[in-house]
């Protein structure tokens, strides 16, 4: 099963990254005139951990259906690092698939 936003990213801009979700999607919903839910968890690749971020609809959607352990393929934008000190890698991610086996 694939879950894809509407607007995908750049071409020529996107990486694909495979493993296992290690965190469960957790959500924070922005406050403000615009509350904009915003979905995060992370995932262990054969390169070590990545942090894969959502938001909108598709976050919502994506809190519903992934659980840990579930083996995944994100697909968005480069990986990018905040701060000096952050350890993990960030992803914008534009799609994600999964087994649903």
């Amino acid at each position: 099963m694939t879950i894809t936003q509407t607007a995908p990213t750049q071409p020529g801009a996107a990486v694909t990254i495979e493993g296992t979700v290690q965190i469960p999607p957790r959500i924070l919903v922005r406050m403000g005139p615009q509350k904009i839910s915003r979905v995060s968890f992370r995932i262990d690749t054969a390169a070590g951990p990545r942090n894969v971020h959502t938001n909108g609809g598709f976050a919502e959607l994506v809190r519903i259906v992934l659980h840990k352990g579930d083996r995944v393929v994100v697909h968005g934008a480069p990986e990018t690092v905040q701060h000096p000190r952050q350890t993990v890698p960030d992803i914008e991610a534009s799609s994600v698939e999964y087994d649903l086996r």
